[in-house]
């Protein structure tokens, strides 16, 4: 007997226990039953049946059912494809998990224009509530970022570069590159100061290492406005970051 045969036995074994647990409202075995469907293990594939299955383990709060629903919503698998109901099964999910779902609720500009007001709102709220916990761990530097974005951008809030600005720097602060490209840039705007010069200087700085073409062609272009003492400046405080960056992480 092949192992092809005794893998085909085992999962029509499966497929049939875990249909008889989620007929019985078991989300462990809906949640299971539906990526039986979705893959085609031991059931011919239907996606339509897999998002009826993770559907109903997610209404029971099963978080990778939610997780699973929203990537179906997002891609138009098995379902009508709709950006909305992806993002309010990914907000679930991360609410449920206690982490925050970039791969699921970052998303491109396209599919957030897209986005009904209302979900922009509480797309908004949900990082909001993230970027106010605190922490330095990098899923509140990811929602603090994207707190600025919304700021800069007018999504789900009116448009203020002031706070886009200071949600950027609490970002940048955890070390988050694209944050800290973005204050670079702020202060790159007004270099008719030497500190202006310097923080761009050093904010371009810290974001070029990741974000080599784009961070350090702009700082180099202010490194040629400023002068050696204002480089130098702008040099010990990178090394003043880096070293508290250092002793944070252990």
């Amino acid at each position: 007997m092949t192992n092809t045969t005794e893998a085909t036995k085992w999962y029509t074994k499966a497929f049939n226990s875990f249909t008889k647990a989620a007929e019985q409202g078991n989300a462990s075995a809906q949640y299971k039953l539906g990526g039986t469907y979705r893959y085609g293990l031991g059931v011919g594939e239907n996606a339509s049946e897999a998002a009826n299955w993770y559907k109903k383990a997610a209404e029971h709060d099963h978080a990778m059912a939610q997780n699973s629903l929203g990537s179906m919503y997002k891609r138009g698998e098995g379902v009508t494809k709709d950006a909305d109901e992806a993002v309010k099964w990914f907000m679930r999910e991360s609410e449920q998990e206690g982490y925050l779902n970039g791969n699921g609720c970052h998303m491109s500009t396209e599919d957030r224009e897209a986005l009904q007001e209302d979900t922009k709102e509480l797309l908004f709220k949900f990082f909001m509530r993230w970027a106010k916990r605190g922490d330095a761990s990098a899923h509140t530097a990811s929602a603090q970022y994207e707190v600025a974005e919304a700021y800069k951008s007018g999504f789900g809030v009116v448009r203020d570069k002031q706070e886009a600005f200071n949600w950027y720097l609490k970002a940048a602060n955890t070390g988050e590159e694209w944050a800290q490209y973005e204050v670079g840039a702020f202060y790159a705007e007004d270099t008719s100061t030497a500190e202006n010069r310097i923080e761009a200087y050093r904010w371009l700085s810290l974001a070029a290492p990741k974000l080599e073409l784009l961070a350090s062609s702009e700082r180099n272009r202010i490194a040629s406005t400023m002068t050696a003492k204002e480089v130098a400046e702008a040099q010990q405080r990178i090394r003043a970051f880096s070293v508290g960056q250092a002793a944070s992480t252990k």
